[in-house]
């Protein structure tokens, strides 16, 4: 049947109808009593004439009055009065405001929530943690320097190492006398990662003054900010090229040179012991000004070094035995360094007796770097089994 503009219908597959207010195609536009605008498509509507629109209302009316006869005579509620010729939405609302409010309800069927559309992009989520001390301590930044090709080229190849839970955005600028610097390399590297940046000529880049920026951050949780560390690190082309200046270490299956940009309180200290004590000790044959424990020389060519650690630091507490045998360590090579070429001089280590580790590592380092230097027990009278005594021909 076809239907214009203007025709009364009804919905065949839904209660209600209406005037056909517009037609588009096969879209039909009906308007209700309330002046709403319900599309359907032409096949879902039947035209209708006043009389059965009239007699569909009494229906309701007549359907409505019976269930209310059956109705508990508690619950009952008398209906509002319709003005004559109210529409089919009024009468349902009417209905609806005749209900007792004690009445119980009719149970509820869940409605299934309906799956998102796959070609729908996801909204970016963003989660927030509270950080966790032990994830946020502090962070490690390394510049690393490795035998290119197994040391056949007399290159290396520069890495950065980022061992630590942040992303780290690093600039490393080369600055010249006039304080004018150039870009060597700028990325962001992720957490617990190393990369390697380039390969280089040791003897070209001896002595160049490296500055290094650094940004630690993290994505999508809370952190503990780090500062924006800035160090300067000059290369030292003749170190590059010494096999015993490369060492076994956590990150390189090789042996490297690991150069840090970040100083932990450790390293703060041990570059402190480095500057202002190890160093003019070694030259006067002094211990550091806090702890003077040093015996005196029992004659004018022996140097005795006492490396127990009390002598050489007045506050030991937060180091670990690790920590402790790197300072011993960096205190008999700043001494050997400085009296290497003293002809005749013999120099006493004291390092105890102990489990032994202190003694074995100042033998291996005299052996790997001063091959030319003697080295025995000092005498077991004066010292026992604890000093190694070294002599400079």
């Amino acid at each position: 049947m076809k239907v214009n503009i203007g025709d009364r219908v009804r919905f065949l597959n839904q209660e209600g109808g209406g005037k056909v207010a517009k037609i588009d195609g096969r879209t039909v536009y009906v308007e209700d009593e309330d002046g709403f605008q319900i599309p359907a498509l032409d096949k879902d509507v039947v035209v209708i004439d006043e009389d059965e629109h009239r007699l569909q209302g009494d229906a309701y009316n007549r359907s409505a009055r019976a269930a209310a006869q059956y109705a508990s005579p508690n619950t009952r509620k008398a209906p509002k009065p319709l003005a004559e010729g109210a529409s089919w939405r009024e009468r349902v609302n009417a209905d609806l405001d005749s209900d007792d409010d004690d009445t119980p309800d009719e149970p509820v069927i869940p409605v299934q929530p309906r799956r998102p559309d796959k070609t729908q992009t996801p909204r970016q989520q963003t989660y927030t943690f509270d950080a966790d001390a032990t994830d946020d301590a502090q962070p490690h930044f390394y510049l690393a320097l490795t035998r290119t090709d197994g040391g056949n080229t007399g290159t290396v190849d520069l890495h950065v190492v980022n061992d630590s839970n942040y992303f780290a955005h690093y600039a490393i600028l080369r600055t010249d006398d006039k304080g004018l610097s150039t870009l060597i390399a700028a990325a962001t590297i992720e957490p617990n990662t190393k990369e390697k940046i380039d390969t280089l000529n040791p003897i070209q880049v001896d002595g160049q003054l490296w500055q290094v920026q650094l940004l630690m951050f993290k994505k999508i949780r809370t952190f503990k900010a780090q500062p924006v560390y800035n160090a300067e690190v000059k290369p030292r082309g003749v170190k590059m090229l010494r096999d015993g200046s490369f060492a076994e270490n956590d990150f390189f299956d090789q042996k490297a040179i690991l150069i840090p940009v970040i100083k932990d309180e450790f390293e703060v200290k041990l570059q402190q012991l480095t500057d202002k004590q190890i160093l003019a000790s070694a030259a006067d044959g002094r211990k550091p000004e806090p702890r003077k424990v040093s015996k005196p020389s029992r004659s004018s060519d022996i140097l005795e070094v006492d490396l127990h650690i009390e002598a050489l630091l007045p506050d030991t507490r937060g180091l670990d035995n690790k920590d402790m045998l790197q300072i011993q360590m960096s205190h008999v090579r700043a001494t050997m360094e400085k009296n290497a070429r003293v002809s005749g001089l013999r120099i006493v280590f004291i390092h105890g007796v102990g489990a032994g580790v202190l003694k074995s590592e100042i033998r291996k380092l005299l052996e790997r770097d001063y091959k030319n230097c003697h080295f025995q027990d000092a005498s077991f009278r004066e010292y026992g089994f604890g000093a190694t005594m070294v002599s400079i021909p």
